[in-house]
């Protein structure tokens, strides 16, 4: 199982939109995949079509109460694409932030999470908040890859930088930038891109371009490789997938 986190520092990037097209599109490969929503809004849950619970389990989880496992586990449910499930936001979530405060190890809470998926799943996306709390870093510590989504803005480059100050993970090899909302005729995004990429982060080749469609994506609550399926937003998501998928080595999972 590998997990694959989506996060940035800055709210309004398309980060939720990045983890349900990514988890939509490994899902329609044949992988068996799980979209955790941890962000506080709910918005992948609502994308997917689901309602939030009224208590996952994911606190009492965190601390190694089984019962606590057995409960969220409960709250997993499927989606209305095969091979894809969520766990979907719950009131619990919350008060997950606190809750791994006051862990010794909070990684270790992070890391009982996320283990609910284990021997189920080949790829778990996790849908972060936008915060640098306990939860967001506890749960980057222990992903496979992190995906920083940001748009090409000088307030952009600044979450990006007070991240990798606050956040060790994000300054790590595993954490990769991704540029949403690129308009590529633009020289100010053009020159934002190489800033960032002067700075020595590892950019994605993949970048996702500024688009209407995204919009539809939300009116018809469906990902985008379904709400527009032959748009370059789309042919950008899968491009974005298959970069990905090798960085995480998914093809032997299969």
């Amino acid at each position: 199982m590998k997990v694959l986190a989506c996060y940035s520092l800055k709210g309004g990037v398309g980060k939720t939109t990045t983890s349900v097209c990514l988890a939509h599109i490994s899902a329609t490969l044949g992988f068996r995949t799980l979209l955790f929503d941890l962000d506080t809004q709910g918005s992948a849950t609502w994308l997917l079509r689901t309602k939030r619970s009224s208590g996952n389990g994911l606190t009492k989880a965190a601390r190694g109460i089984s019962k606590g496992e057995k409960k969220a586990r409960s709250q997993i449910v499927g989606s209305d694409y095969d091979n894809l499930d969520l766990l979907p936001y719950g009131i619990e979530t919350i008060g997950l932030d606190l809750q791994l405060s006051n862990m010794k190890r909070p990684e270790q809470g992070a890391s009982r999470i996320l283990g609910l998926a284990e021997g189920d799943y080949d790829l778990v996306v996790v849908d972060l908040p936008p915060s640098a709390g306990n939860l967001a870093q506890s749960v980057l510590k222990e992903s496979d890859r992190v995906i920083f989504v940001m748009t090409p803005s000088m307030l952009s480059i600044h979450a990006l930088v007070e991240a990798k100050d606050r956040i060790p993970t994000v300054a790590k090899q595993k954490t990769s930038v991704l540029f949403t909302m690129v308009q590529e005729r633009r020289k100010t995004d053009l020159a934002a891109i190489g800033l960032v990429e002067s700075d020595g982060n590892h950019v994605l080749s993949t970048r996702i371009v500024k688009s209407t469609l995204f919009d539809r994506m939300q009116e018809k609550r469906a990902p985008i490789a379904l709400s527009a399926p032959n748009s370059k937003a789309s042919h950008d998501y899968h491009a974005l997938f298959e970069e990905v998928s090798k960085m995480l080595d998914l093809d032997k999972l299969r």
